[in-house]
C-alpha cells in the first residue's frame, strides 16, 4: 500500500471513530441534568469544557477550509450539547469535503475523540 493511500486510509479510521464519539459525547450531554453540567470544578465545569472543545473545532474547521476563526457564542448548558453536534459536524465534513489527509489533521482528530472521552469520564 503506497503511503498516500495509508494516510486516506488512517485519516477516514479516524473520521468514523471522531464522529462515533462525538455522537455519544452529544447524546450524553443531552441527557445529562442541568446542574451536572453546570457544576464548577478545577478544570471548568462540563458545560464550559464542552464549549471550549466546540471552540478549538471551529478554530480547526477554519484552518481546513480557509478563513477567519469565529468566536462561538458561550450558550447555556442546554445548548452545548447541539453546539458541539453542529461544530463537529462541520469539522468532519471540512476534512472530507477538502480532502485533507495529514499527519496533523489525525493528530488533531485523535485529540478531539480524547477530549470528548475525557469529557464523559471526568464528570462522573
Amino acid at each position: 500500500m503506497e503511503a498516500e493511500e495509508s494516510g486516506d486510509s488512517t485519516t477516514r479510521v479516524l473520521l468514523v471513530e471522531f464522529r462515533t464519539q462525538l455522537q455519544r459525547t452529544v447524546d450524553w450531554l443531552k441527557s445529562s441534568p442541568l446542574d451536572r453540567l453546570d457544576r464548577p470544578t478545577s478544570g471548568g465545569s462540563v458545560a464550559d469544557r464542552a464549549h471550549g472543545i466546540a471552540q478549538s473545532m471551529v478554530s480547526q474547521t477554519e484552518s481546513v477550509v480557509g478563513g477567519e476563526p469565529k468566536v462561538l457564542p458561550r450558550l447555556r448548558a442546554h445548548g452545548v450539547g447541539s453546539q458541539l453536534s453542529v461544530v463537529g459536524s462541520e469539522l468532519a465534513s471540512a476534512i472530507e469535503t477538502a480532502d485533507v489527509h495529514s499527519v496533523e489533521i489525525d493528530l488533531a482528530l485523535m485529540g478531539y475523540v480524547s477530549q470528548l472521552l475525557e469529557l464523559r469520564r471526568a464528570s462522573h
